[in-house]
């Protein structure tokens, strides 16, 4: 244990940070300090505090007077994006990347171009910059290909190295923002490895994470906010866990609560079945879900887990061969729309591509897939739909109650919630969800889980749920089933759906439990 006095002096330091909107306080007075060298998380709910924090210091808000900041011992004005440029970088949870455009073109973009004598682009300068500033992290990757056709993680890295093009100091604060709120877990530990070389250069990382097992596992102390109070800071030793991080930020302790019974098969309960199904990913999927089960879909990156839910949906194109049958009716490959006639709900994995409308306010988000029920001589009932949105506003819990404030302006466990709200009010028999935690707080987890389980409980809904994050699997699922190579290779029942089985027959350890399976329940 450091004594006091030798610890050195911190390297970015914040004091009573305060900001205000239209009246409502929602920082009150923070202080925080980031140390030479170290990876400091913060944690806290949507609403917390933290991501205003964040955007204080990029600049991007003006604080409440009174609120002060220093780097390296010199003070600088927050609420200044020159001011914080100096010392400060930045990798916000959207990545801001130009999936279009090659790792070369998007760290240009945060850097600039090397130019030649006549002002033009030095294209053999730029692609040095760019290995250099890739080889500093051991990403190997091929700088010409469009960073759509790149895994996550390799996306992530490249924000990371973009924000960093240029930065010689060893004395700066890269803040990562929800660096791993769409990777799979095979891939955090990859990127733990480049925010290390980060911190080996000389520079600090404040690191913004839902995943409190990730904060635990990377971080050397965590600080949690709580309604816009800093309720503490920790050092990340043996005696601090996830669990207390989620009691801290949420004022009381947190559990993930019952998994579902499993349900007894009878094919009279059949709700989804596959036969051969195959696509980019699959390569022989039989599956089948009964009626009222929650069964998971585990498997690391590639292994089918991420087309499964899609194809169910009918979502993932015309690459998808086999049979699906919902409710015993076929579904069209390609056809949405079928998927919808036979009562699927599907959440996709990416809402802000996938199921958000920016443009639109709540209200139109929510009920833009069930306005069948609400016309009037085939004019929308205004009146019929304020009654609906306010009734599904109430009942998954949505903060602030403003059905006309923009979706985007809400937080991710927030427009996570409308999204299943608008899923829900259609009364499907088969909600299919993917990555449906992603970027979403404890607290906010917690609610989806029983939104879920109360569905299930009141009318025997059907629910499948593909995700990397094996907390979801654990708190929901009756029964996983574990992909590999597009083919099913592993089903886990009741007590043996754990976090450590789901792992390792993810990654092909063997088990007594994970074994050859065809995806159908079995006797033991």
């Amino acid at each position: 244990m450091i004594d006091a006095a030798q610890r050195p002096e911190p390297r970015l330091v914040l004091g009573n940070v305060a900001k205000t909107f239209a009246g409502t306080t929602v920082l009150h007075g923070v202080d925080f300090d980031v140390r030479p060298g170290e990876i400091h998380g913060l944690v806290g709910q949507n609403g917390s505090g933290k991501s205003t924090l964040i955007k204080i210091l990029a600049g991007y808000h003006q604080p409440d007077e009174g609120s002060r900041a220093a780097l390296n011992g010199e003070e600088f004005q927050l609420g200044s994006v020159h001011d914080a440029a100096f010392g400060l970088r930045f990798v916000h949870q959207d990545l801001a990347l130009v999936r279009e455009l090659s790792a070369i073109d998007n760290v240009a973009l945060g850097g600039g171009y090397a130019r030649g004598r006549l002002g033009t682009i030095n294209w053999g300068e730029q692609r040095e910059f760019t290995a250099r500033a890739l080889a500093r992290f051991g990403i190997a990757i091929d700088m010409e290909e469009p960073l759509a056709r790149l895994p996550q993680v390799e996306r992530t890295a490249i924000a990371i190295v973009r924000a960093l093009a240029g930065w010689e100091e060893a004395s700066g604060v890269l803040v990562l923002d929800e660096p791993t709120a769409s990777l799979p877990a095979a891939e955090v530990e990859r990127l733990h490895e480049i925010v290390a070389g980060v911190v080996k250069e000389g520079a600090s990382v404040v690191y913004v994470s839902h995943r409190l097992d990730d904060v635990v596992a990377v971080a050397d102390r965590v600080s949690v906010l709580r309604e816009g109070h800093m309720v503490g800071t920790q050092d990340v030793s043996g005696d601090l866990d996830a669990g207390t991080l989620a009691t801290m930020m949420v004022g009381r302790a947190v559990t993930s609560g019952r998994r579902l019974p499993a349900a007894q098969p009878s094919d009279d309960d059949v709700v989804v079945r596959t036969r051969g199904l195959r696509g980019r990913r699959l390569a022989g999927v039989d599956l089948r879900v009964m009626r009222g089960e929650t069964v998971g879909v585990a498997g690391v990156l590639g292994s089918g887990r991420e087309e499964l839910p899609y194809a169910l949906a009918g979502a993932a194109g015309p690459a998808i061969e086999g049979e699906i049958e919902i409710g015993g009716q076929a579904l069209t490959h390609g056809s949405p729309r079928r998927a919808q006639l036979l009562g699927v709900g599907f959440v996709p994995a990416d809402r802000n591509r996938e199921a958000i409308l920016g443009p639109m306010n709540l209200r139109e988000n929510l009920t833009m897939s069930g306005l069948g029920g609400l016309p009037d001589r085939s004019v929308v009932n205004a009146a019929r739909e304020r009654r609906s949105v306010a009734g599904w506003m109430d009942k998954v819990d949505v903060v602030p109650r403003d059905a006309e404030r923009m979706l985007p302006k809400f937080s991710g466990g927030n427009q996570q919630k409308v999204i299943l709200a608008r899923v829900l009010c259609r009364e499907p028999q088969l909600l299919v969800m993917s990555e449906p935690t992603a970027g979403v707080d404890i607290g906010a987890r917690e609610q989806l889980y029983q939104l879920i389980r109360d569905e299930v409980d009141e009318r025997g809904l059907t629910v499948l749920v593909a995700s990397s994050d094996t907390q979801d699997l654990v708190a929901m699922c009756s029964r996983v089933v574990v992909l590999k190579d597009g083919v099913v290779v592993a089903e886990l029942i009741g007590d043996e759906v754990t976090e450590p089985a789901i792992l390792d027959a993810a990654e092909g350890v063997s088990r007594t439990h994970t074994r050859q399976t065809d995806g159908l329940s079995h006797e033991r």
